[in-house]
């Protein structure tokens, strides 16, 4: 979710439920942020000096006990309420969806510039 200029941008990649193969009880994309963020860099050439890690980022996974998406993020992907975009763009309903802020996917660098504004 990079800040380009004055605005925000969502870059996402997404599975259809049916193409994930559930492992242990879970289903979630394939591909892992370093992976796509390579792709997301090799087309467009303004995100190339940026890492992986620097923008805040998340994951959905659907939880097969409960039929329940975990989405884990970055706290500022819920506080800016980017959120919403990805439930509304993925259909989604939010009352099967259990929001949880997760450490492994802070951006430090990005957080002091991003809170500021």
């Amino acid at each position: 979710m990079p800040l380009l200029g004055n605005r925000f941008e969502i870059f996402e990649r997404s599975s259809s439920f049916d193409e994930v193969t559930p492992l242990g009880g879970f289903k979630t994309h394939p591909q892992g942020h370093v992976e796509v963020w390579d792709e997301f860099r090799r087309e467009r050439q303004d995100l190339r000096r940026f890492p992986y890690e620097y923008f805040p980022r998340g994951r959905v996974n659907w939880r097969e006990d409960d039929n329940t998406y975990l989405f884990l993020a970055d706290a500022l992907v819920f506080e800016q309420e980017m959120h919403q975009i990805l439930l509304d763009d993925w259909h989604l309903r939010s009352e099967k969806v259990l929001f949880l802020r997760d450490p492994h996917y802070k951006s430090p660098r990005f957080t002091r510039a991003w809170r500021g504004m």
